[in-house]
């Protein structure tokens, strides 16, 4: 019985052993060539409407509304900043009032100017 619990034991030290040698802190790739290796790259569609943007640039062109009761939405900043959201207490939307999803295909204009 305690010749195998020591064998055992011996098999599991050598194991972990090999772990250590697998990931040693000398071979590890750093954050910058991690991200080199693999960070994503946009290509857009000589078609696309729409170019990526800052996010300050649609909270720029929203308002901030709070849902008060199913399906009311009221203002509560008519003009918002990035650093004033709201992250907890309620359920908010950002809304570019000027736009509106009900037009369909008509409406991507709209979006796409604001």
């Amino acid at each position: 019985m305690l010749g195998t619990r020591l064998r055992i034991l011996i098999v599991l030290t050598a194991a972990l052993g090999c772990l250590g040698a697998l990931a040693s802190p000398a071979e590890a790739a750093t954050s910058s060539q991690l991200l080199a290796k693999y960070q994503p790259v946009t290509a857009l569609d000589p078609l696309e409407q729409f170019a990526p943007t800052t996010v300050d640039t649609f909270v720029d062109d929203s308002t901030l509304q709070q849902e008060t009761a199913p399906g009311v939405w009221s203002v509560v900043d008519p003009s918002p900043t990035l650093a004033g959201l709201p992250t907890t207490g309620g359920i908010y939307r950002l809304d570019q009032t000027a736009c509106s999803p009900a037009g369909g295909p008509d409406a991507v204009a709209c979006y796409r100017n604001a």
